[in-house]
């Protein structure tokens, strides 16, 4: 025993099919559903109900050429930052909590050290080979023998570079060395002075 559908057989006033293709072809034309219902003459309700019935409901992107869509291997891959060189920036006192904030976002972050790894390269080659050298060691720098025996590593070039970063950072507090290096440190600063 199955239910009967309540909907009557035949529909006695329904709207006539050229109506419903009139109705088509003008919305084709990206008319409104009132701007439709004063053209054929019809119900407002009408007119929304056949176009809602043949899928024409929603205007949307209806009689225009496809938008172009496109797909990207990586999502964020078309991210990109725009710089804007404020007028006042006074060691990067705009800047800075700026790029604080994005170095949260671990793409950003990515970004971020690959273009001042680059900018390093270009620069100061010596000390960008220094940086990289040492990142291996970069837990066990706290250690004075570890650290030592990381900055042996270095070549001459390579630990000026890093000296003078360092001096122009505010240099290494004397308590992080042991007596030997803060001796060779002294000494490779003074004889970068005298060049």
């Amino acid at each position: 025993m199955h239910d009967r559908s309540s909907a009557p057989a035949t529909v006695a006033n329904r709207t006539d099919e050229r109506r419903i293709e009139a109705n088509a072809a003008l919305r084709r034309l990206r008319l409104t559903g009132a701007e439709i219902a004063e053209v054929l003459g019809m119900a407002l309700s009408t007119v929304s109900g056949i176009l809602t019935r043949i899928g024409m409901g929603k205007l949307g992107r209806l009689g225009l050429e496809p938008a172009q869509r496109y797909e990207r291997k990586r999502p964020g891959e078309l991210l990109h930052i725009d710089v804007k060189k404020l007028g006042r920036i006074q060691n990067g006192r705009y800047l800075r909590p700026l790029i604080l904030l994005l170095m949260k976002v671990p793409l950003f972050k990515r970004w971020i050290e690959r273009g001042s790894r680059a900018a390093m390269e270009r620069t100061n080659p010596e000390l960008a080979s220094a940086m990289r050298k040492l990142e291996p060691h970069q837990k066990h720098l706290h250690d004075p023998a570890r650290a030592q025996k990381a900055m042996s590593q270095l070549t001459k070039q390579e630990r000026a570079a890093l000296l003078e970063m360092q001096e122009q950072q505010g240099g290494l507090p004397p308590e992080a060395t042991n007596r030997e290096m803060r001796r060779r440190l002294e000494k490779a600063q003074k004889a970068g002075r005298k060049r």
